[in-house]
């Protein structure tokens, strides 16, 4: 729809130019955010409920949490994407299109199964062809409850943020901008990564494969090779004159030396 652009900053309200996307992306985050009675609900209820029933506490409130910032960055991501007023520009916006259906098909069906696919009961139906072992079922009343609103929570703080007061998102950006610039550059994996790259990878690689193994040690082996043999060939050049006289003569030289040898050796 947006001729290769994936800057979600230069997109926005697009909601209304190609709503088909739009829909299947909305059930999309909705499903990842956890909101029953989509699929998303169901897996999430079981991580949850599989941690809780397992006695880690504390890990299950970092798995709670970590639920609501799924919800808040799917949440911004529509928003920012489908929400407010397009920021790609004029001629960017004039260019906007929805999807064949050779993809918003398949989109439509995906949407289809996050829907729906969390009342199969998937477990049930391959517990018994791989044989696994039966688990007590075990149920907490006020977990659905808590994992819904941790969902819905995400949800009204990108909402709030990134539709209702964005100049407040911009105070929280300057506040935090020595975090937010650690969170832009990944951690620096990425400068790590290419340094190392640049520097062992591609200047080892030119300074020791190449200038010295390649060019010093294989190139000057070959070429010194070919230089002595260009000096032996010069120096037993005057050897090979063309005339059969000298050939005998070297010939009756050889043998005599042979039988002086074989004489007083």
């Amino acid at each position: 729809a947006m001729s290769g652009e994936q800057d979600m900053r230069k997109m926005g309200g697009l909601r209304k130019k190609i709503p088909w996307t739009f829909g299947t992306f909305l059930v999309g985050t909705l499903a990842i955010a956890g909101i029953p009675p989509l699929a998303g609900f169901f897996s999430k209820d079981e991580i949850l409920l599989g941690v809780l029933g397992s006695g880690h506490t504390v890990l299950f409130g970092i798995a709670l949490f970590t639920a609501l910032l799924t919800a808040a960055y799917m949440a911004r991501l529509l928003f920012l994407t489908f929400f407010g007023e397009f920021r790609g520009g004029h001629e960017a916006e004039h260019h906007v299109h929805e999807s064949p259906w050779s993809m918003v098909g398949p989109l439509v069906l995906l949407a289809i199964g996050s829907a729906v696919a969390g009342f199969v009961k998937i477990p049930h139906i391959v517990q018994p062809v791989l044989r696994l072992p039966e688990e007590a079922a075990h149920h907490v009343a006020w977990l659905p409850l808590v994992a819904t609103l941790s969902g819905v929570v995400g949800i009204l703080i990108a909402w709030y943020l990134y539709l209702s007061m964005p100049d407040l998102r911009a105070s929280l950006a300057r506040a935090l901008r020595p975090a937010l610039r650690l969170f832009d550059a990944k951690y620096y994996f990425d400068d790590v990564y290419n340094a190392f790259v640049r520097r062992v990878v591609v200047g080892g690689s030119d300074t020791l494969l190449w200038k010295r193994v390649d060019a010093g040690l294989i190139d000057g082996a070959v070429n010194r090779a070919g230089t002595l043999t260009g000096a032996l060939a010069e120096t037993l050049r005057p050897v090979e004159t063309g005339f059969v006289r000298h050939y005998a003569l070297l010939v009756l030289a050889g043998a005599v030396a042979i039988v002086s040898y074989l004489l007083w050796s």
